[in-house]
């Protein structure tokens, strides 16, 4: 028979506890067990998993729901950049948003970029789904809107496939705007649980949107930001230097590119289209454009 004793020192924020097992046979024999647990963790996991308990719960709700026989079920593509947060963004998808998507009944599809570009031309071609989730960050985030607008049926595609953003990435400005979440202590599972909720309720939003055009190309779509010139040429080599970890990689590309070529002038025109005055042309127009694709 073996015996475990346990001596705890509770401190204010940590609790230290040492175990030695014995055994009556021999009592020099035991084995020595060191640990130290930090409460405010114990704590903090706790309160992650209850709250993801919480919107499980709800999500269960909707996948309840019966549907006629002659019902699909709701199907949404998920443009995933497992690039995004230091290639964190797949992990975190899988943890805290495709559980809730799946409990709520959806059939979800899954495609993975492997290239900068390649989530603009999927959008371009995007069908047979009743929405798209973003799991990137605002790069992800542009690719997909500049798609989305450049097809020649934009405006039936965008009533027809609403775009939802799951912030998986690093600055994730445009959704914690849309989802009104301005505290900086908000944290990484609320935000994507709220995001994730936000679509399996179907909760829509408008928003606007900035069209650029250059001299030449196809114009590009924002929606909060736009970043052209040395930096943004900067950001796209980073993972060039990858051999250097993540902190220093960033260093490295923008000496690099410093000595190699000096900022130049960049001219911007800028004009603002005033919003519609009411009128039913747009509307019509856009039930002509249904109609036809029907």
């Amino acid at each position: 028979m073996s015996k475990i004793y346990t001596n705890c020192f509770a401190g204010n924020h940590t609790v230290f506890a040492r175990k030695y097992c014995c055994r009556d046979d021999s009592p020099k024999d035991y084995t020595h067990f060191e640990y130290c647990c930090d409460i405010d963790t114990f704590a903090a996991q706790f309160s992650e998993q209850t709250k993801m308990r919480a919107y499980c719960e709800e999500a269960l709700r909707f996948g309840d729901h019966y549907i006629r026989a002659d019902q699909l079920c709701r199907h949404i593509t998920v443009i995933l950049n497992p690039m995004a947060n230091r290639r964190k963004s797949k992990q975190n998808y899988e943890k805290y948003c495709a559980p809730l998507l799946h409990l709520a009944g959806i059939r979800v599809s899954v495609v993975v970029t492997e290239a900068e570009g390649q989530a603009r031309d999927l959008m371009e071609i995007m069908d047979n789904t009743d929405a798209v989730l973003i799991a990137g960050g605002n790069g992800t985030v542009h690719e997909v809107v500049t798609g989305l607008l450049r097809r020649p049926d934009s405006r039936a595609a965008v009533h027809r496939m609403p775009i939802g953003i799951l912030p998986v990435g690093r600055r994730n400005t445009i959704a914690l705007q849309l989802n009104r979440l301005t505290d900086k202590n908000v944290k990484t599972y609320e935000v994507l649980a709220q995001s994730t909720m936000s679509a399996i309720r179907e909760v829509l939003k408008s928003v606007d949107v900035m069209r650029i055009e250059g001299t030449e190309g196809r114009p590009v779509y924002a929606l909060d930001e736009l970043n052209c010139g040395t930096i943004r040429e900067t950001f796209a080599v980073i993972e060039k230097y990858w051999y250097l970890g993540n902190y220093l990689k960033p260093y490295l590309a923008f000496i690099s590119n410093s000595f190699k070529s000096l900022p130049g002038v960049e001219g911007v025109n800028i004009s603002y289209s005033k919003p519609c005055t009411g009128c039913s042309k747009c509307y019509q127009r856009f039930e002509r454009q249904t109609a036809g694709a029907e």
